[in-house]
């Protein structure tokens, strides 16, 4: 599987939005970007496919679920294209991913 490095990307994309004291639109811009970017790599990894790995829910579906949930708090909109037709794969894993009893008790969505 191609490395998404959503962790780095949506990571900054957080920090950049609601930590740094001062207000970089350029830092901004660069992780909006890199965070559709990481979004599109997934939608097309998961092209005709349920999840990440052998179409079964696995931990490698797991482990994304939390930034996938808290960059979407922080986005200010950006990432509402999940929902939309830009990312349908993405969109509908994403949306598996959150349905399960066990994630949403976890990541207390």
């Amino acid at each position: 599987m191609k490395q998404s490095l959503q962790g780095p990307y949506f990571g900054q994309h957080v920090w950049f939005r609601k930590f740094h004291p001062e207000d970089l639109p350029s830092a901004k811009k660069r992780h909006d970007e890199q965070t559709l970017r990481v979004s599109q790599v997934l939608d097309s990894i998961l092209e005709g496919k349920e999840y990440l790995v052998g179409n079964e829910f696995t931990y490698a579906d797991l482990v994304f679920t939390p930034w996938d949930s808290v960059v979407e708090g922080f986005s200010n909109g950006l990432l509402a294209e999940w929902k939309a037709d830009k990312y349908p794969n993405f969109s509908g894993w994403h949306n598996r991913l959150v349905a399960w009893s066990t994630a949403r008790k976890v990541y207390g969505l």
